[in-house]
């Protein structure tokens, strides 16, 4: 999540955030807070933080993915499939092979790789699959590393990309790894072959092609998803508040739940309650100001709104 990146700091003196807003603003946070948070254990004090602030993050979208799904029909998964199946012969081509993938993505969707298999000669240490943009001329987005062995192997990606066209790449002359051909589906297809699929799928909108690229060799299992961290980033202006007190939370959940006590920590339940109750009032009531008006009409795949209504003037 880079959008967050310094988005709220601890202090100004710490680290200007890009917001304006910093945790020492709330009431009751201060940074010999966070200090005494560090100081009985051998955690960095920068840990302590990162460790708040990811916890924060991860808490905000989910509430907004919770909320969103209230309001809207979301579709989360939109596709889910593997690009190709493994032919009997080696690729012993000169140039860089694989696969593209190229979506219409709608504005808040993401596609994630799960993983590339690949069937191997040899086995090789540190074999490298490329990721770029586009093509092999666009921008190297990921260099994936893995030892493989001779035979079948899965090579785990995890990997988010928010760009619509994918070209995973790899070096047939360095590797020998068996051609591909596309894998079809049970779906109504425009143009499909071996090599070529034009609109492998055509569903929510979302048009698919899938090349094999110099006699493929790779197989990308993949899904496309609707992501609400993606709808928080992308309209983080509008969640600041709620991210601000969202962290007092995090704060004080780590001040009187967490093992870190000493003479800057230690609150009495009462006071703990206090702040807590404050910090998650003031929290909610941001989230429900942000999303109770809020319209999506940038993209209708993801986020379709349940109840449309209208009004209509009847003059006497």
């Amino acid at each position: 999540m880079a959008c967050f990146d310094n988005y709220i700091t601890i202090s100004e003196d710490v680290a200007v955030s890009r917001s304006g807003l910093y945790a020492v603003d709330l009431p009751g946070i201060d940074t010999d807070l966070l200090t005494g948070i560090a100081k009985s254990t051998n955690d960095n004090y920068n840990d302590i933080w990162n460790t708040i602030y990811k916890r924060a993050k991860r808490g905000l979208v989910s509430d907004v993915a919770k909320q969103l799904q209230s309001k809207f029909h979301v579709d989360l998964k939109l596709v889910s499939r593997e690009t190709s199946k493994f032919k009997d012969d080696y690729n012993t081509g000169s140039s860089l092979a694989g696969v593209t993938l190229e979506f219409d993505l709608p504005k808040y969707a993401k596609v994630h790789i799960i993983s590339i298999g690949v069937n191997s000669q040899s086995a090789y240490t540190g074999a490298q699959i490329k990721v770029y943009e586009d093509d092999v001329d666009g921008e190297l987005l990921d260099t994936i590393s893995a030892d493989l062995s001779a035979g079948k192997n899965t090579i785990n990606v995890d990997t988010d990309y928010e760009v619509d066209k994918l070209f995973v790449a790899y070096n047939p002359s360095t590797y020998s790894f068996k051609h591909t051909e596309n894998r079809e589906y049970a779906t109504p297809y425009d143009s499909y072959n071996n090599i070529t699929c034009n609109f492998c799928f055509d569903d929510y909108g979302i048009r698919g092609f899938v090349v094999q690229i110099n006699g493929g060799g790779l197989n990308v299992k993949y899904v496309i998803y609707c992501s609400a961290e993606k709808f928080v980033c992308e309209n983080i202006k509008l969640f600041e508040d709620a991210l601000l007190y969202k962290i007092g939370q995090e704060i004080t959940r780590e001040r009187r739940l967490g093992e870190r006590l000493n003479e800057f920590t230690v609150m009495t339940k009462e006071r703990w309650d206090e702040l807590y109750n404050d910090y998650t009032a003031q929290y909610q009531q941001y989230i429900m100001n942000t999303l109770g008006s809020v319209n999506i009409p940038e993209d209708r795949v993801c986020y379709s709104c349940k109840n449309t209504v209208t009004t209509e003037t009847l003059l006497p």
